[in-house]
C-alpha cells in the first residue's frame, strides 16, 4: 500500500510539475503576444508621426507659394498704381501740338 501511495504521489507531483509548465509556456506566450502588440502600437504611432510630418511640409511649401503669390500680385498692384492716369483725349490734344508746355509727354 505504501508503495501505491507513493506512485499516486509521484504522479501528481508530476502532473503538477506537467501543469507548472504549461503555465509558464502559457504565461511567456501572453508576455511575448503583449510585446508583438506593443510593437504594432508602436510602428502605428509612427506611421502617424511620418503622416504629420509629410502633412506639415506640404502646409509650409503651400504656404510659402501663397505668400510668394501675395508678394507678386502686390507688386503689380504697385506697377499699376505707380503709372500716371492720363486722359487719352488731352493727351492727343497735347501731343499734337510741337511747340508748348507739354510737349515733352508721350503717350503710351
Amino acid at each position: 500500500m505504501a508503495f501505491a501511495r507513493n506512485r499516486r504521489g509521484q504522479r501528481g507531483l508530476q502532473i503538477g510539475d506537467g501543469v507548472l509548465h504549461v503555465l509558464r509556456i502559457a504565461a511567456l506566450q501572453r508576455q511575448e503576444l503583449g510585446q508583438f502588440l506593443n510593437l504594432a502600437v508602436e510602428a502605428g504611432k509612427h506611421a502617424v508621426l511620418v503622416v504629420d510630418l509629410t502633412a506639415e511640409q506640404e502646409l509650409r511649401q503651400h504656404e510659402n507659394g501663397q505668400q510668394e503669390h501675395d508678394c507678386q500680385e502686390q507688386r503689380r498692384q504697385g506697377i499699376d498704381e505707380a503709372r500716371p492716369v492720363i486722359d487719352m483725349p488731352l493727351a492727343m490734344a497735347v501731343s499734337s501740338k510741337s511747340h508748348g508746355p507739354y510737349s515733352a509727354l508721350s503717350v503710351r
